[in-house]
């Protein structure tokens, strides 16, 4: 019968008051301290080692589990490879029978999902991708595309992805679209050192329906817009958008006007070559009619005045004639400031060359009024009045 005995501990035994549970204690009445410290030791090994075993056969258990789940990972592996070998086999067979050229079982065809990722490899997989027949993209792409996303996101196997979009057929580009353009992901594949390249490369070789879906997921929040475009690496698949020229890019330019997003984005040192490159290729009324809103502030600024002078190149005559009394009211800050002082003079040259006289008459007229003023910035005031006021 099991009995719980309490003991006192001493130094030599090193026990402390507790309970120990004794299986076949001794007869009150005869046992002594030291019989009573046998006892407890022998029990309390005795548990140790019960402990000890059951330690042991957990560990071979889990060891056993591992083991099993390797061997069942190995084996699926070889299942998959055999029945790529197997369906490569058969199409060989049925490519053969129909007179078209075979599925070459070239080595790097047979490893392909193993040798994307190796550096030493994937140029063996970018020369085979180029010289392929149809047959031997489609069954590349049907091998790789349940995880493109994170191929694409891959230091190396992104080179290899990259190779294959060139050689994809409209129907697989459209499959394609589907796993890199979700309003949830795009903003982190753009802005992805490796996939950023992949999702260019999507948009010069897709059609221009997709590409169009592109931009409308792209557009979908001003908020990540903004994000992408200010990002060091996304801004680079924003600028690719724009230079394709989509028929709906001007959604883009409507979003990009919006007063929240147009100034962050023209004083950033990333944005502003988005904005630059937009007023290039689809300067639209309602971005022309913000730009002129923020004109004066951007041109002041370090990055903005660079979206101001590019813009001042793009605009049409009558609104440098428009807007002339808003640089006369500035023009003594314009003249004297680092920045903005090229502003001034791409101001005047584009008045120049339209032969607007008016425009040249208003700054002329602002620079008399101030010419005392204007001598302490001469250097920048010098080309005005030499190359066409004089």
């Amino acid at each position: 019968m099991l009995n719980f005995w309490k003991t006192c501990g001493s130094s030599d035994a090193d026990i402390t008051t507790q309970y120990v549970l004794v299986r076949d204690p001794l007869p009150t009445s005869k046992c002594n301290t030291e019989d009573i410290k046998a006892a407890i030791f022998k029990t309390r090994k005795e548990i140790q080692e019960e402990i000890n075993k059951k330690n042991v056969l957990r560990e071979l258990k889990e060891a056993k589990e591992k083991e099993e789940v390797r061997f069942s990972i190995e084996k699926n592996n070889l299942e998959k490879r055999n029945t790529l070998v197997q369906q490569q086999l058969d199409e060989q067979e049925i490519d053969e029978f129909r007179g078209k050229k075979p599925l070459q079982t070239e080595e790097w065809l047979t490893n392909l999902r193993e040798w994307i990722f190796l550096p030493d490899k994937f140029k063996i997989i970018q020369k085979g991708l180029k010289t392929s027949a149809a047959a031997e993209i489609e069954y590349c792409f049907d091998l790789l595309e349940k995880d493109l996303v994170t191929y694409a996101s891959d230091q190396i196997a992104n080179h290899a992805i990259q190779s294959l979009m060139k050689q994809l057929n409209s129907e697989q580009l459209a499959s394609t679209f589907d796993l890199l353009f979700t309003v949830d992901s795009i903003v982190a594949l753009s802005c992805n050192s490796f996939s950023n390249h992949v999702l260019q490369q999507f948009l010069q070789q897709a059609p221009s329906k997709l590409l169009n879906k592109a931009i409308d997921i792209i557009n979908t929040k001003g908020t990540s817009l903004l994000e992408m475009a200010c990002d060091n690496i996304g801004n680079h698949v924003i600028q690719c958008c724009i230079k394709l020229s989509p028929s709906n890019l001007h959604e883009m330019s409507e979003v990009l006007s919006d007063p929240n997003i147009l100034p962050r984005l023209a004083t950033n040192r990333f944005g502003n070559h988005v904005l630059r490159c937009i007023i290039s290729n689809e300067l639209s009324d309602t971005l022309r009619e913000a730009l002129w809103l923020h004109w004066v502030s951007l041109s002041f600024n370090k990055f903005g005045n660079l979206c101001i002078q590019q813009f001042i190149s793009k605009i049409p005559a009558e609104d440098l004639e428009k807007h002339a009394n808003d640089l006369a009211s500035h023009l003594r800050d314009f003249a004297c400031d680092k920045f903005a002082n090229h502003v001034l003079q791409g101001y005047v040259d584009q008045a120049v060359r339209y032969s607007n006289d008016n425009t040249i008459f208003i700054i002329v007229n602002a620079m008399k009024e101030d010419f005392f003023e204007l001598g302490k910035c001469i250097e920048n005031c010098l080309y005005i009045y030499s190359q066409y006021l004089f």
